[in-house]
C-alpha cells in the first residue's frame, strides 16, 4: 500500500482475504483512500460474512455471480450456485462469496477463463476474479468520465467517493438480496454523465477485441482443452463474460 500511495496509483485490486483483521493493513487502506487511491476488494471465497479487507470502511467490496448455461452442467462450476438466488436472466449469487451489508457490487466470478501456472488456460471461480472485473470497469470510468478530467482531476478522497458512487449508481441487482450482490452488476452504458460516444467507442473496441481473439491461431483449441464446450468457444471469453453480465 505504501508503494501504491508513493507511486500515485489510481486503483488497487485487493484480491486477498483473511478471517482476521490486520490493524496495520486497515490503516494503510484508509490512508490510501484519503490520498485518492481507490481500493476494490474481494468479499472472500469461504462463504459466510465478508472477510477482511472487504470490511474496511471506504473499500468497494465485490462478490461473485455466475450465469446458468455458461458452463457444462456436470462441472464443479454448477455447484457454486445458490438455487433460491437465481435471477430472471439466469444470473445467480454464489455460495462461496462473502455476504453482508459491506458488499458494494457484484461481477462475473464463475467459470472465468484465466491463464494458469505453467501455461495454458483454465476455467476458474472466485470473488477475486469478480473484483478484477470491477477494477477494469472502474479504470474505464476514471479514464472516460468528464468528472475526472474536471472537478475530480486531482487525487483525493472525494474523487474515490465519486468513482464508487458512479459504479454503484450504474448497477442493477440480478437477484433481490443486496447482502449477496450489493447494488448489483455495474453497467457501463448506465454510468451517469457518460456520453453516447464514450459507450459506442467502448463497444467497438470490445467487438474488435473479439474479432482479433477469435482469429488468433489455436485459441479455440485451448478453450476446448480448458473444458469449455465448442458452442461457447467464441475466442473472446472475457468479452462474452462481460457482455453476459451486462458490463458491456
Amino acid at each position: 500500500m505504501d508503494q501504491c500511495i508513493e507511486n500515485q496509483i489510481d486503483i488497487v485490486h485487493l484480491g486477498i482475504s483473511a478471517n482476521q483483521v490486520s490493524e496495520l493493513v486497515a490503516r494503510k487502506i484508509i490512508e490510501a483512500r484519503l490520498r485518492g487511491v481507490a481500493c476494490i476488494a474481494t468479499s472472500g471465497d469461504e462463504g459466510g460474512p465478508v472477510r477482511f479487507p472487504g470490511v474496511v470502511p471506504g473499500v468497494l467490496c465485490v462478490s461473485a455471480v455466475g450465469r446458468l448455461g455458461e458452463f457444462p452442467a456436470e462441472t464443479r462450476h454448477a455447484l457454486t450456485g445458490t438455487p433460491e438466488l437465481v435471477g430472471p436472466a439466469g444470473i445467480f449469487a454464489t455460495n462461496f462469496s462473502g455476504s453482508g451489508p459491506q458488499l458494494g457490487v457484484c461481477a462475473p466470478g464463475v467459470a472465468i477463463i484465466s491463464s494458469i501456472p505453467g501455461g495454458g488456460l483454465a476455467a476458474r471461480d472466485g470473488s477475486a476474479i469478480a473484483a478484477a472485473h470491477v477494477v477494469g470497469f472502474a479504470s474505464l470510468v476514471l479514464g472516460h468520465h468528464p468528472l475526472f478530467r474536471g472537478v475530480y482531476a486531482s487525487r483525493s478522497e472525494q474523487r474515490v467517493n465519486a468513482l464508487f458512487e458512479l459504479i454503484r449508481g450504474s448497477a442493477a441487482r440480478p437477484v433481490f438480496d443486496p447482502t449477496r450482490v450489493g447494488a448489483g452488476l455495474p453497467d457501463f452504458r448506465a454510468v451517469a454523465g457518460l456520453g453516447a460516444s464514450d459507450v459506442d467507442a467502448w463497444n467497438k473496441t470490445m467487438q474488435n477485441f473479439g474479432v482479433l481473439a477469435g482469429a488468433k491461431q489455436g485459441v479455440g483449441e485451448r478453450f476446448v482443452l480448458a473444458g469449455i464446450p465448442p458452442a461457447d468457444s467464441v475466442g473472446a471469453m472475457a468479452l462474452m463474460q462481460l457482455h453476459a453480465a451486462g458490463l458491456v
